[in-house]
């Protein structure tokens, strides 16, 4: 275990998104949050990541509250990648990714041999070594999502945050960066907490699902037992089956979307 938070709650001014939340996270797992939009799902990340201020509970990274630790020295143990990032358009992807190595350097030295190496490596591991040397405006939507994949990397860190990775791409892209999060999971052995909408990607990714539902922690376990017409229809508001099919480890999902009576 990496991660231990106990009983967080997390508020914007008098607003309390994130209510009484508990959970653990380790290495070499994914675990996914998922929940409708506005249940607190990027909050909770943000604010586990040392990012934002919670008011109640307790963060603990590498079993000392997380309030102990610098902001590098976070940086070093957890990479966040949020939902949206900018970065001045005339950076190439290899001066990007160079970036990432910021949490292991300090201001008089900077992009050494090992630094270099590294980001050599994130950019391998994300397979963009191909165009290092381009602008990132030159790049698609896909090859700008894995750059910055690769930049997380770079960070060297035991636990990924990814906050909707997927989105705003195409299938296609969706499917290349679900394989590519398999990959380091798998090769790399990082933990990784991953914000999807995607139901049917989050059963299909997952070693663990969390659902999230105003705020509060409404279920948590493995994909196959968390993710069921029940959850669907009270928290989604949706119904559905869950379909098995033959040579697939999980099943698939069939929604009708409905309206609730008034």
């Amino acid at each position: 275990m990496l991660i231990k938070v106990e009983h967080l709650q997390v508020a914007y001014g008098t607003e309390t998104i994130i209510t009484d939340f508990s959970c653990e996270i380790s290495e070499g797992e994914i675990l996914t949050l998922i929940g409708p939009n506005g249940s607190g799902k990027s909050t909770l990340l943000k604010a586990v990541a040392g990012i934002l201020p919670y008011q109640k509970g307790n963060v603990y990274l590498d079993g000392k509250d997380l309030h102990s630790w610098k902001k590098k020295e976070i940086s070093r143990k957890i990479a966040l990648l949020p939902q949206i990032h900018q970065a001045p358009e005339d950076f190439t992807v290899r001066e990007l990714v160079s970036y990432g190595r910021m949490p292991h350097q300090d201001l008089l030295h900077r992009d050494s041999e090992e630094d270099r190496e590294i980001v050599d490596w994130a950019l391998k591991r994300t397979h963009t070594a191909a165009f290092a040397e381009r602008y990132l405006y030159e790049l698609s939507g896909g090859e700008l999502q894995r750059v910055w994949l690769a930049c997380s990397l770079a960070q060297k860190p035991r636990i990924l945050f990814l906050d909707e990775p997927t989105t705003y791409l195409d299938i296609c892209h969706q499917l290349e960066m679900i394989t590519l999060i398999k990959e380091l999971q798998k090769q790399e052995g990082l933990g990784i907490v991953i914000v999807l909408h995607d139901i049917a990607q989050a059963m299909d990714i997952s070693d663990r699902v969390i659902v999230l539902a105003n705020g509060k922690q409404y279920a948590a376990g493995k994909p196959e037992t968390v993710i069921n017409p029940a959850m669907l229809a009270e928290v989604y508001k949706v119904q559905a089956k869950l379909l098995k099919i033959a040579g697939r480890r999980r099943p698939l999902i069939d929604y009708t979307v409905y309206t609730e009576e008034k």
